[in-house]
């Protein structure tokens, strides 16, 4: 059965992922649109104050989306080790279980085999 996301699952590092693709784009369009450098006597290009702008922007959200996933591989990894834990402790009990209803049944054969007292 296909459920809706919880509110309490959407959280921050969940928001940084997805505003790290908008903060991208932004910059982008920032970098096409404002005049990031300019060429100084030597010739050589140089940044403005909106080309440090554009590169900061675009460093930024790339670290925001590298922390939102390493996050939610975490988090995977989390949930997988639980997972495979609560396997292990199903199985476990049931083993005991087993070994309590061998037990039980072994010791209602030993009285049906005692001898009769009369």
């Amino acid at each position: 059965m296909i459920t809706a996301p919880s509110t309490s699952s959407f959280d921050l590092l969940s928001f940084l992922k997805y505003a790290g693709f908008v903060v991208s784009a932004l910059s982008t369009i920032w970098g096409l649109v404002a005049k990031t450098s300019f060429e100084d006597e030597q010739y050589r290009k140089r940044l403005t104050d909106a080309g440090q702008t554009s590169i900061a922007i675009t460093v930024t959200p790339a670290l925001m989306l590298a922390f939102g996933f390493y996050s939610a591989a975490q988090r995977a990894k989390a949930l997988q080790e639980k997972q495979e834990r609560n396997a292990s402790d199903q199985r476990a009990r049931a083993i005991e279980r087993a070994a309590a209803d061998a037990v039980v049944f072994t010791g209602s054969i030993h009285q049906v085999g005692a001898s009769p007292s009369i």
